[in-house]
């Protein structure tokens, strides 16, 4: 693995593993029960569709998020419960926002874990979304599009063997 691969691939997994206020991963401690509304949001998506077609039958849990700067916690991050589904570090993961429409999955994806950032796209916060492995890793920006949010800019680094 050369040197610059190796710097890359830790700001990519490791930096945003140091805890902040905006910073939410699958592996959250303070993942708890959420409001029917938001589980029946997820539970309609098509990636719990497609988990449960694959005989994967996983229960949800959570924690509130700060998707609109005007709305402190006006969403929900959500993923299974005991990993159920997941793969080595990187699970499926739901954003859930919830307003004066109800509450609407925003994100099905799936991943380690997300950062709110500051700046915005149609009001709600822009994200970075951070997944690896042992073969590389990956950090994606994304923006809301006024209905769901959207990969902008991916950076990917992948593991070589020194071998």
């Amino acid at each position: 693995m050369k040197g610059s691969q190796w710097v890359l691939l830790c700001l990519v997994l490791v930096m945003p593993a140091v805890a902040a206020d905006n910073q939410y991963s699958i592996e959250d401690q303070a993942m708890g029960a959420v409001p029917d509304a938001v589980a029946k949001a997820v539970q309609a998506s098509k990636g719990f569709k497609d988990m449960l077609a694959a005989q994967v039958e996983c229960k949800l849990q959570g924690e509130p998020v700060t998707l609109r700067a005007d709305r402190p916690k006006s969403g929900y991050l959500l993923t299974t419960m005991h990993a159920c589904g997941w793969a080595a570090s990187s699970g499926p993961y739901w954003l859930v926002a919830v307003d004066e429409q109800g509450a609407r999955v925003v994100l099905d994806t799936g991943g380690y874990a997300i950062t709110v950032l500051d700046t915005q796209t149609h009001g709600y916060h822009d994200l970075r979304a951070v997944e690896g492995d042992a073969s590389g890793g990956a950090a994606a920006v994304l923006k809301f599009d006024g209905k769901q949010y959207v990969e902008t800019k991916v950076s990917r680094v992948r593991m070589e063997s020194s071998d």
